[in-house]
């Protein structure tokens, strides 16, 4: 008898330890579904782009936010508005700048929930090599494999040197810069 309560003691306390160490559901992003956008105002003219090319490594579960972690990079020359002139100026030096800079990411630190299916994520946020201390809130929702993230936030430009020589008090270009998010994921296998 003391054997059979050992034994099931000794069972009970690896238990949390085996689910500790098991990993965190990965996510593979469907891009074709999702979209990484950004507006603002030139000259008091609402313009909006997305960035056609980014990739994300997702590892994440509700109920195991202090283990996921998530890794967003884009393509800084991917960016498209559909008008020329601004399409033209953004892989400038001054604005996005993807020769120098081929690529804008965001790295998350921690993760809290703020609702039934809201949250926020402490992460960092580097464009054109300015890392920045940012939080973003977004809503996810689950149904079984599949998943569906939306956020949007308003990054300061200037605080990134995008069109900080030709505009540095922000006069043409809105000095925030609205970021949406929509990504479509599938539980990986």
């Amino acid at each position: 008898m003391k054997i059979l309560v050992l034994s099931l003691l000794l069972l009970g306390l690896s238990a949390p330890s085996f689910a500790a160490d098991t990993p965190v559901a990965k996510w593979i992003a469907a891009p074709a579904e999702s979209e990484i956008g950004f507006s603002g105002t030139h000259a008091e003219r609402e313009f909006n782009g997305t960035f056609k090319s980014w990739s994300a490594d997702i590892a994440f579960a509700p109920d195991r936010l202090e283990q996921s972690k998530v890794i967003v990079t884009i393509d800084t020359g991917s960016a498209s508005t559909g008008d020329k002139t601004y399409d033209g100026s953004l892989p400038s030096p001054e604005w996005l700048s993807p020769k120098a800079f081929p690529t804008a990411t965001f790295e998350s630190k921690s993760f809290r929930q703020t609702g039934d299916t809201t949250y926020e994520v402490d992460g960092t946020l580097t464009i054109k090599g300015v890392a920045q201390e940012i939080t973003l809130p977004f809503s996810l929702v689950t149904e079984g494999d599949k998943a569906v993230m939306e956020a949007t936030t308003t990054l300061d430009r200037l605080i990134y040197k995008i069109g900080t020589d030709s505009d540095p008090k922000a006069e043409w270009v809105s000095k925030d810069i609205t970021v949406s998010i929509k990504l479509s994921a599938t539980k990986a296998l």
